[in-house]
């Protein structure tokens, strides 16, 4: 060929007359008499090789040029794109050969460490696509370039590529905040999802995003379920959560009743209210006036289904009322009245304490006779009496 690597083997042939000699300079032919032959040179450069044909009347010339191309320019931008979980697609630009040679093709070497990369094919455009890898797995790639002569470029940089998972998206966590609200509330959609290209959340909740931790705001007006549906090559992934919309408050407090413990305390007690369909009793308000009334003005909160109101004047009567709320702030009807009056302030009042009759023989009876008010238990001593809460009455001794 015209065109040799480096001590590549060129040969030179001709066809000659009238002559009774031929030389070729370079080394290639000292002299032979064979007008119509051949020979092999191996430069290691670019040579003009000239023959001389010569007889009696002089000699003529010729020449014929074997360049020698050295190696292509290494191929340049390499980069690993596009991954599926089973191919890799590679690019590189063009090396450029030189002194008439041309690129044959490029070899494309590939492994899983940078240490053993075997070449795995050829190809003799600027790309390739590595089929049948394994998902989930890190490749490295470089490549080299093939002259027309056998020369072998530099290689490239390598570059490298992940092959995508081959499972589907998945959903660690998807949870509304709070999941009661009133109509039109706010609740918060918090996701939390890995290997997943997009997610979508229904009704109206999110379009699509590519942010695989995040949340968003809803505002139901009824009871609503949301869907989440994360997406990758692989397929989708689904999970839900309710947002309840609460519009019923807890049930009626019942059975209140109201109980004088002292001069200046009443004791209130009633039957618990429920929440079923809401997100959970969270107290009670207690209400009260002063004699027989409708109790309107708000005197407290309670967490339980019981309170000790103090602080009251003496002998005066209490009106109470309860109602129960939720976590929400719905609240109930309000439970029927219930009074109870202080007690009194003054000492017992001893009214009468009498013996009859007075005088008795040994172990004879006598009925000893009472009669007290504002009391709330009466003792006799000498064992006549251990206790009682009967202010008018007797007891024989």
């Amino acid at each position: 060929p015209t065109v040799v690597a480096s001590a590549g083997t060129s040969t030179l042939s001709w066809n000659i007359s009238n002559a009774s000699s031929v030389t070729i300079n370079n080394g290639a032919l000292s002299s032979t008499s064979t007008l119509v032959s051949s020979v092999t040179v191996h430069p290691t450069s670019t040579v003009t090789y000239t023959i001389t044909a010569t007889n009696v009347n002089g000699n003529t010339t010729s020449t014929a040029t074997v360049s020698v191309a050295t190696a292509p320019t290494a191929p340049g931008s390499f980069a690993v794109s596009s991954p599926t979980t089973s191919t890799l697609s590679l690019s590189w630009a063009s090396s450029t050969p030189n002194n008439g040679a041309t690129i044959s093709f490029y070899a494309i070497y590939r492994g899983t460490s940078t240490s053993t990369m075997p070449q795995i094919a050829t190809t003799t455009s600027g790309t390739f696509t590595n089929t049948g890898l394994t998902p989930s797995t890190l490749y490295f790639y470089y490549v080299t370039a093939q002259d027309s002569v056998g020369n072998i470029s530099a290689s490239s940089s390598i570059a490298s590529g992940t092959t995508q998972t081959s499972a589907l998206p998945g959903i660690s966590s998807f949870s509304a905040s709070p999941t009661f609200v009133l109509s039109a509330g706010t609740s918060t959609l918090s996701w939390n999802i890995s290997n997943a290209s997009s997610v979508v959340i229904d009704n109206g909740a999110l379009s699509s995003t590519s942010t695989l931790i995040g949340s968003v705001a809803v505002n139901p007006v009824s009871t609503t379920v949301y869907t989440i549906t994360a997406t990758n090559v692989n397929g989708t992934s689904t999970a839900t959560t309710t947002v309840n919309v609460d519009t019923t408050p807890p049930t009626t407090p019942a059975s209140l009743s109201a109980t004088a413990t002292g001069t200046s305390t009443i004791a209130l007690s009633w039957a618990s209210s429920t929440d079923a369909s809401g997100p959970g009793l969270s107290g009670y308000n207690i209400f009260r006036c002063t004699g027989s009334c409708t109790p309107s003005t708000l005197l407290a909160t309670s967490s339980g289904a019981s309170f000790n109101d103090s602080g009251l004047t003496s002998s005066t009567t209490y009106t109470y009322a309860v109602s129960a709320y939720d976590t929400l702030g719905l609240v109930s009807a309000t439970s029927t009245n219930a009074s109870a009056t202080t007690q009194s302030a003054a000492l017992p009042t001893v009214s009468s304490f009498s013996a009859a009759p007075t005088v008795v023989a040994s172990a004879g009876t006598s009925t000893l006779s009472w009669n007290i008010s504002n009391a709330s238990s009466v003792t006799i001593n000498n064992g006549a009496l251990s206790s009682t809460s009967t202010l008018v009455s007797s007891v024989t001794v």
